[in-house]
């Protein structure tokens, strides 16, 4: 019996490793049906934390997948194994994976409590393997909290302590997809410019292609402020493509949001702008809603369109109605404000 339980633990641990595995290299359904295998053999031998860390990594795959409530459900059940097994680094795990999780729901303020949770018990136990990736969640969540140079800081010192540990991906996210986006919105361009950069280089090396588009809707939009509006364009179009081939509900309608913002085209500005449209009817990752209303706010505006400006906000607040947000309220504000300035009355 013994070595029967002992063989069963070496198979999940083989199972999970490999879906580690899959997850970076963005192949969800493999990842998945390995997972069933897994979970399986943990359930049969009852094998708490493996139960645990299966649920974190179905959880984790659905987060990209846009699968909303699925990807809720399964951090909930991680942290419930979790606690059961008393294991404080497989809770702080499912906490991360419930800011995620939360943070996929557009609820940016929730996500953020449960990142700073997690925190506390990967300090607390220190968990240093795990405190680099939440730390830097931790930022970026307090950007949509107006919480600008409180985020920088934690994104920042993310980044550094995740080249020190080696953790790439880790520092990808934290430089990308989380600091870059918070010195982009304190108008540190050129910082925001070498962080991106950075992380896009690092997403080009591990192969996590989706992570891109991310990093590349940041450089279009400093390429712009730069003069250089043929290449923001051609940066913009390339994140559209990647999106295409990686997945669309991820990133795209962000890139296309972009793609309107720096255009000079109205044709290509419209296309981008009904299309991210139509695509946010479907359950997509927050941060399109979020960066494309945003933009789209502001294309319609660069464009005179004032009632496409107002209709963008109006998105915008419904989107937002569970859980308000200062960051995308002060873009509703100023959007508002600036079409009733330019309408008859």
């Amino acid at each position: 019996v013994e070595e029967s339980t002992e063989r069963a633990g070496d198979e999940v641990s083989m199972l999970i490793d490999l879906v580690s595995a899959l997850r970076i290299l963005d192949r969800y359904e493999e990842a998945l049906e390995s997972l069933v295998r897994a979970e399986a053999v943990a359930e049969k031998f009852g094998q708490t934390e493996n139960l645990s860390l299966i649920h974190y990594y179905r959880g984790n795959i659905y987060f990209p997948m846009g699968n909303i409530e699925g990807c809720l459900e399964q951090h909930l059940r991680a942290r419930d194994f979790a606690r059961a097994a008393n294991s404080p680094e497989y809770e702080a795990r499912a906490l991360s994976g419930l800011g995620d999780a939360y943070y996929l729901r557009g609820q940016m303020i929730t996500a953020n409590k449960m990142f700073v949770e997690c925190i506390s018990i990967i300090r607390k136990n220190k968990l240093s393997n795990v405190e680099a990736v939440n730390l830097s969640m931790c930022g970026h969540t307090a950007l949509y909290m107006d919480q600008i140079e409180e985020g920088r800081k934690d994104c920042l010192e993310a980044a550094e302590l995740a080249e020190k540990s080696g953790d790439r991906r880790a520092e990808m996210v934290a430089r990308g997809s989380c600091a870059g986006k918070l010195l982009f919105d304190s108008q540190d361009y050129s910082g925001a410019k070498e962080q991106c950069g950075r992380a896009l280089g690092l997403s080009r090396q591990l192969g996590a292609r989706r992570f891109e588009p991310i990093n590349q809707v940041i450089l279009a939009k400093v390429a712009l402020i730069e003069g250089d509006r043929a290449k923001a364009v051609g940066i913009a179009e390339e994140a559209v493509e990647t999106c295409r081939e990686t997945g669309f509900k991820f990133a795209g309608p962000m890139a296309l949001g972009a793609l309107a913002v720096v255009t000079d085209n109205s044709d290509i500005r419209t296309r981008a702008l009904a299309e991210g449209e139509e695509t946010l009817k479907q359950d997509c990752v927050s941060h399109n809603y979020l960066w494309f209303y945003r933009d789209a706010m502001e294309a319609s505006i660069l464009a005179a369109d004032w009632q496409g400006a107002i209709k963008f906000a109006d998105a915008a607040e419904e989107y937002t109605r569970k859980e308000p947000l200062p960051w995308m309220d002060r873009f509703i504000s100023s959007a508002r404000k600036r079409a009733a300035d330019h309408t008859e009355v």
